[in-house]
């Protein structure tokens, strides 16, 4: 995508705009793109149809770093170069891989912790690399660009997938945790209980403290755990306490330690459902952001076209007038020489009467004889 379309056959443009193509050429080698934006632009108002001045205009884009203008320019130089009347499969060709990179930089842009937001971008750079080997099989680029279109989504569906795989695991750890807080708290309630009995079932207590601490153990080894362990410790630490004291028939004492194990752990759930509900959000507000930026595209792209559309209105209406006006002139140009030729004629007619008249000589009276 080094090469810069110039229009080899001028007469599709006006000279203004093959001017301002020259220049704009001449700016974006000399990379100012800034000044070739503009006098590209320019001529766009005069050729809005011509597909190497949207080439172009995404090329500059795309030097920029500025992606997703590219994107839409080189788009709108495959569709408008489609509706020529001399099809040009070698600037098709161009325009396709050149719209395919533009979603591939897109992509490979994308911090790696947004590496899911890739995923789009990736396959309409795929759909365009396919569009161009349509037409060239043999095309270099085209095949090699899709190659690393094709291992960067293989990395974003693999991201994708682990990140699903941990928010799933996620929800069972705080699920887990949810349970073996409310099993420990009923623990306690059950000692509560037993306390009040004449003759408490210290043995069924016990059993049931074992094995909510082997539990407590068996989550702490989980890897989704690791975040958790200081915490799972403490609360492995009460219930080993409690265990003990149980063992010495020291309910009370043994009640107070499970009720801080159910506590802590009763804290881990509510930190758990926090982090999830400040993830969703963050994942909200990155979807409101996407969905606002492409709103935002999509009013600049519809005032650009209603900006073109009321030039275009303006450049006919300027027209319309002109030739109102050449036509009064024409029209008051063409009364006046009728009235010019009218009065010659005229002239020469009173003319031609006075040479007859000359011709005919004085009219004297005729004295009468009677």
């Amino acid at each position: 995508m080094k090469r810069i379309w110039t229009l080899l056959i001028l007469t599709a443009f006006t000279l203004a705009a093959a001017d301002l193509l020259h220049q704009g050429n001449a700016a974006l080698q000399g990379s100012d793109v800034k000044e070739a934006l503009r006098l590209y632009e320019e001529a766009l108002k005069e050729r809005p149809d011509n597909p190497y001045l949207h080439f172009n205009i995404g090329l500059a884009h795309y030097r920029q770093g500025g992606f997703a203008k590219a994107q839409e320019a080189f788009r709108a130089a495959v569709e408008k170069s489609a509706l020529q009347e001399r099809p040009d499969p070698p600037f098709t060709l161009q325009a396709q891989i050149a719209l395919g990179d533009a979603f591939l930089r897109q992509a490979q842009a994308t911090p790696d912790e947004q590496l899911a937001q890739a995923e789009e971008p990736l396959l309409h750079a795929i759909a365009a690399y396919d569009n161009a080997l349509a037409l060239d099989a043999k095309a270099t680029a085209a095949t090699q660009n899709r190659h690393v279109a094709r291992m960067l989504l293989k990395r974003v569906l693999g991201f994708k997938y682990e990140q699903e795989k941990q928010k799933q695991e996620q929800q069972k750890l705080a699920q887990k945790l949810q349970e073996l807080a409310q099993k420990q708290q009923q623990a306690a309630e059950h000692n509560a209980e037993q306390q009040k009995q004449p003759q408490p079932q210290t043995q069924q207590l016990q059993q049931e403290q074992e094995n909510l601490s082997q539990q407590t153990q068996d989550l702490a080894k989980q890897p989704q755990a690791q975040p958790l362990q200081q915490p799972l410790e403490q609360a492995g630490q009460h219930q080993q306490k409690a265990q003990e004291l149980l063992q010495q028939n020291k309910l009370p004492e043994a009640e107070q330690e499970q009720r801080e194990a159910a506590k802590i752990l009763q804290d881990m759930t509510k930190q758990q459902e926090q982090q999830k509900n400040q993830q969703q959000q963050q994942q909200e507000q990155q979807e409101q952001k996407q969905a606002e930026q492409q709103q935002q595209k999509q009013e600049q792209k519809q005032e650009g076209q209603e900006q073109q559309q009321q030039e275009q209105k303006q450049e006919q209406q300027q027209e319309q007038g002109q030739e109102e006006q050449e036509g009064k002139e024409s029209q008051e140009k063409a009364t006046e020489e009728e009235a010019k030729e009218i009065l010659g004629q005229e002239r020469q007619d009173h003319a031609e009467r006075e040479k007859q008249k000359a011709r005919r000589g004085v009219y004297r009276a005729v004295p009468k004889d009677w």
